[in-house]
């Protein structure tokens, strides 16, 4: 089975903006300070995924994932890239939220974020979410400007960490 790592985007049931985000990531290439390159993926419609018409854009780096050649190998390695498809996703704009992480892609909703109201500290770090989201779960100081519009429950150096951290829990194996 492969473990995905990357970034989703929720865009609700904005098609158009799906794949504006999508096609701002394809052909990018981001090198890492280990000299390693990744690459976005080839195209925007193998980035998309719809369900329920919600439309999501799923950025899966070559490279990264538990699955094929792996050349992004360890936590540290991680964290670089995750601050660069942030960096990349601040320049968009239009979507509900998004959250990067190993195997992110649909497992959470918006009603999710909403019913997270009273915690908030079972939101991942990392979560960006527009600014109705954020009005919605009661303008938390805990959450930063991110983008025109969005707001970043910011992580430390320890959540960047966790977003990152490969989980022998995922498929056995130690991190890679």
């Amino acid at each position: 089975m492969a473990y995905l790592y990357g970034i989703s985007i929720d865009c609700g049931g904005n098609q158009s903006v799906a794949f504006d985000i999508a096609r701002s990531f394809v052909g990018k290439i981001w090198c890492l300070s280990n000299g390693v390159t990744v690459e976005g993926p080839p195209s925007a419609q193998s980035s998309i995924a719809t369900s329920n018409g919600t439309w999501r854009c799923n950025i899966i780096p070559d490279g990264v994932s538990a699955v094929g050649i792996v050349r992004v190998k360890g936590t540290a390695a991680r964290v670089e890239l995750t601050r660069l498809l942030y960096s990349q996703l601040k320049e968009s704009g239009g979507y509900r939220f998004a959250c990067a992480g190993w195997e992110v892609f649909g497992d959470l909703s918006a009603e999710d974020i909403v019913d997270s109201k009273n915690d908030l500290s079972r939101l991942p770090p990392g979560l960006v979410v527009n600014r109705d989201l954020w009005l919605q779960l009661g303008a938390p100081s805990t959450f930063v400007q991110f983008g025109q519009d969005t707001f970043w429950n910011n992580p430390d150096e320890n959540g960047f960490d966790e977003i990152a951290r490969y989980s022998s829990t995922i498929d056995g194996r130690p991190d890679y």
